[in-house]
């Protein structure tokens, strides 16, 4: 897996009233996030922060996935392999 920083576009919500010019100030917060691919594809990114191994690839448990969709992803950048 790599370790990649992966920026993207969550969605804004406010609950205070508003006035129309205020409203339509709102924006997508921009968001990134560290972890290890664990896979993508057209619909998803999946980051994970910990993997408990068990031997074989096949057999490692994930700890803190998150999934983000592919249409909020605005870039993935690779970060520099483990020494």
């Amino acid at each position: 897996m790599r370790r990649v920083e992966v920026h993207w576009l969550d969605a804004a919500f406010e609950n205070a009233g508003q006035h129309r010019t205020e409203a339509l100030a709102i924006s997508p917060i921009e968001r990134y996030n560290v972890g290890l691919l664990l896979h993508e594809d057209q619909e998803k990114v999946l980051l994970v922060f910990g993997v408990i191994s068990h031997g074989a690839p096949d057999d490692a448990v994930y700890d803190g996935i998150l999934v983000i969709p592919r249409g909020m992803v605005t870039s993935i950048v690779d970060l520099e392999a483990k020494g």
